[in-house]
C-alpha cells in the first residue's frame, strides 16, 4: 500500500514539474487577440456577429428541410454510418420522425435507447422533421 502511494506521489510530482516547465512565460493568456485595427478590419470583412447571424437565418430560410437536416446528421454518423446503414447503432429505416419523437419522450425502443434520449431531447419538431427528410435522401 505504501509503495503504491509513494509511486503515485512521485508520478504526480513529476507530472506537475513537467507541466510547469513546459509553460511559455511570454504567453499573455490569449494568442488570438484581435483588438483595435485588427478588429475593425475583421468587422469590415465579416460584419458584426448580429449581421452574421441574420445571414445564417436567411440562408436557413431558403434551404430545404433535407439541407437543414444534413447539419444535424453530423452527430449521427459515428453510430449510424455516413449513409445511415448502421454500425454501432442500427440502420436508419422506417419512420425516423416517430422514432425520434419517441426517444425525445424518453421511450425505450431497443437496447441503446439511453444513448438516443440525450440526442433527441433537445431537438425541436422542425429539427426532427429536417433530419428525417435528410435521412430519406439516402
Amino acid at each position: 500500500m505504501k509503495a503504491a502511494v509513494t509511486v503515485s506521489i512521485i508520478f504526480i510530482t513529476g507530472l506537475c514539474y513537467y507541466a510547469m516547465s513546459s509553460n511559455n512565460p511570454d504567453w499573455s493568456g490569449n494568442g488570438n487577440r484581435c483588438v483595435g485595427d485588427c478588429y475593425e478590419s475583421w468587422l469590415a470583412e465579416n460584419g458584426s456577429v448580429v449581421q452574421q447571424e441574420k445571414i445564417k437565418q436567411i440562408a436557413a430560410a431558403s434551404s430545404s428541410p433535407a439541407e437543414l437536416g444534413e447539419t444535424y446528421y453530423a452527430q449521427c454518423i459515428g453510430c449510424h454510418g455516413a449513409q445511415g446503414g448502421g454500425g454501432i447503432g442500427p440502420a436508419l429505416t422506417g419512420d425516423i420522425t416517430s422514432k425520434l419523437e419517441a426517444y425525445r419522450a424518453g421511450e425505450t425502443r431497443g437496447k441503446q435507447s439511453m444513448l438516443m434520449w440525450s440526442v433527441a431531447k433537445p431537438m425541436t419538431d422542425s429539427d426532427i422533421n429536417n433530419l428525417a427528410a435528410y435521412v430519406k435522401t439516402f
